[in-house]
C-alpha cells in the first residue's frame, strides 16, 4: 500500500505541488494524467524518493 497525505513541493517559491492526496492499494494499477508542468514528474520522483517533499507525509 502507498499513501500520500498532504503533500507539497516548492520550487523557488514556486508551488508545484499543493496538498496531494493519494492511497494506493496493493494490486492496483494506477495511471497519472496531466498537461505538461502540473507536477507529475516531481510527484513520482518523491514517491521514488528522489526528491523531498516541502511537507506532507508519505507511507509505504
Amino acid at each position: 500500500m502507498l499513501k500520500i497525505e498532504k503533500i507539497k513541493k516548492t520550487y523557488h517559491q514556486t508551488q508545484v505541488l499543493d496538498d496531494v492526496n493519494l492511497e494506493i492499494q496493493t494490486g492496483e494499477i494506477v495511471s497519472i494524467l496531466g498537461q505538461s508542468g502540473s507536477g507529475k514528474s516531481t510527484l513520482l520522483n518523491i514517491i521514488l524518493g528522489l526528491e523531498q517533499a516541502t511537507e506532507g507525509k508519505l507511507f509505504f
